[in-house]
């Protein structure tokens, strides 16, 4: 039995668009959230749009050997990562907006205000995103308040 037929590239072409099709959907829907993420603790909107490409092209090959059932988690885990790596001594820099809110803060402090007070994601949802327990979430995100606070009435 010959398992390989003429119509065997066809059906593997067929098989790529498919799935180049729903990748592009899931890159569409989490995108704009990735980007906002790298730009807040990067500083840096073209860096930023480096570190998301590369992430979403790099994912794309991991998906077609494993989908990932947790894609928006996964993409979100990778820029914080790449964020960390890519940076060199302070994480965020600038003195303005932003970055001047988050200055004195540990780099998970950081990543927490922004995915909670910026992205809106919930704490059990940022607790996914940094496989950290619920009650660290939360007390972590509670010292990061009060330092950003006692700094803003200073």
């Amino acid at each position: 039995m010959n398992l390989f037929t003429r119509d065997a590239p066809r059906q593997a072409r067929r098989s790529l668009e498919l799935d180049l099709q729903e990748y592009n959907r899931r890159v569409l829907q989490h995108q704009d959230e990735a980007f906002a993420l790298a730009a807040d603790l990067l500083g840096d909107e073209a860096a930023a749009a480096e570190v998301v490409q590369a992430i979403f092209v790099a994912a794309f090959s991991r998906e077609r050997r494993q989908p990932e059932p947790d894609f928006r988690w996964e993409i979100l885990r990778r820029v914080i990562q790449a964020c960390r790596e890519r940076s060199t001594g302070a994480w965020l820099p600038g003195p303005t907006g932003l970055q001047s809110v988050l200055a004195g803060l540990s780099s998970e402090e950081k990543v927490l205000l922004v995915l909670v007070d910026r992205l809106e994601l919930s704490y059990p949802d940022a607790a996914t995103v940094l496989r950290k327990p619920l009650a660290y979430i939360r007390s972590t995100l509670c010292m990061a308040r009060r330092i950003t606070i006692s700094k803003a009435t200073v």
